[in-house]
């Protein structure tokens, strides 16, 4: 499968940047969930503190928020001052784009949320593309497909 990234505001080819990679990073699809606090988070922890510290356990997080709504700029800013340094933040492009829309006629919608996440700078990791179940009907022929 090939994947495309966005990298410090280029589509890069995900090959060229795992390439270039000499550490794996892990983390989860998410830094919060239910039950962590207790076990994962220490008791008593502010919800305003989970990402903060979530980021001195683990190198990264695919923030899964963004594939409802496009974060304001403030938060992306947030997000980026609050984990630690060498941090990766991935996103999911919004359902909006692929869902919705299907990649058509969200050009605008797209740059904003590009121009938005490339706030994060160095810990912006891979944006993800989710995509609903394709049929038949969606597109006409493979070429409007891709």
């Amino acid at each position: 499968m090939i994947r495309f990234i966005f990298a410090s505001g280029k589509l890069r080819h995900a090959g060229d940047i795992i390439a270039r990679m000499s550490d794996i990073y892990l983390g989860t699809s998410a830094f919060t969930a239910a039950g962590w606090l207790g076990s994962f988070y220490p008791v008593g922890m502010k919800p305003s503190d989970y990402l903060g510290y979530y980021s001195t356990k683990f190198d990264t997080v695919e923030v899964d928020s963004t594939f409802y709504r496009s974060p304001a700029p403030s938060m992306v800013s947030n997000w980026g001052l609050r984990t630690t340094e060498g941090f990766l933040l991935s996103s999911k492009i919004p359902n909006t784009i692929t869902h919705e829309k299907i990649l058509m006629g969200c050009d605008a919608e797209f740059e904003t949320f590009v121009d938005t996440m490339d706030i994060l700078d160095e810990k912006l990791g891979p944006m993800v593309l989710q995509f609903p179940y394709f049929n038949k009907e969606i597109f006409q022929s493979d070429v409007q497909f891709v």
